[in-house]
């Protein structure tokens, strides 16, 4: 039987982020909640890692000095592929320094000293990763790769998200056309010379 189907649009997911401000009181919380918690927020919030890579980044993983990490594993929400007992080069550990498998509760602790009751869902620090880069005009190709992104789709949803953003592009306009200084370092036309 012959039949024609119409799909539906379906609607975009919304990104939640942590604007600037609330992202400062959140790192302030988080610093004094719990080492482990402090950590995690800023891998979240300045490096942009998933829960999975926060739990699996090991100490061989982090350059110090050159400011760099290596993200080259993450764990499963099973908890895979790593053992729950024995010591762990993981940066996140318990008390005993095995490695931890959930901790998104000392994220909920951190939220609500903070003041923002969002329940410990760590993967908002990631998309606050990426607006805030957005919203500093850094190239979207770049904004993918650090993140890790495997479709440009997937960077896009965050190119406009920031409520400044708005503002930015009024005042923008507000300021009027820019022109680049001529050779005598002279904006074109201003009659500076």
């Amino acid at each position: 039987m012959p039949c024609r189907i119409r799909q539906l649009k379906a609607a975009k997911p919304i990104v939640s982020f942590y604007e600037e401000t609330e992202l400062e009181r959140l790192v302030d919380a988080a610093s004094k909640t719990d080492p482990r918690t402090h950590v995690a927020v800023l891998l979240g919030g300045d490096a942009g890692l998933r829960f999975g890579e926060i739990l699996a980044l090991e100490w061989p993983d982090v350059n110090l000095l050159g400011g760099l990490l290596k993200v080259q594993r993450a764990i499963s929400d099973d908890g895979t592929p790593w053992r729950s007992t024995g010591t762990s080069d993981r940066v996140i550990t318990d008390e005993e320094g095995r490695g931890l498998d959930k901790w998104a509760w000392l994220v909920d602790v951190a939220e609500r000293r903070a003041g923002l009751r969002r329940g410990g869902r760590v993967h908002i620090l990631r998309h606050t990763f990426c607006v805030r880069l957005a919203a500093r005009n850094v190239p979207m190709l770049t904004i993918k790769e650090l993140a890790g992104h495997q479709s440009i789709e997937t960077t896009m949803r965050y190119m406009h998200l920031s409520a400044v953003a708005p503002r930015e592009g009024i005042r923008a306009l507000e300021l009027g056309p820019t022109r680049a200084p001529d050779e005598f370092g002279s904006r074109e036309g201003s009659g500076d010379r």
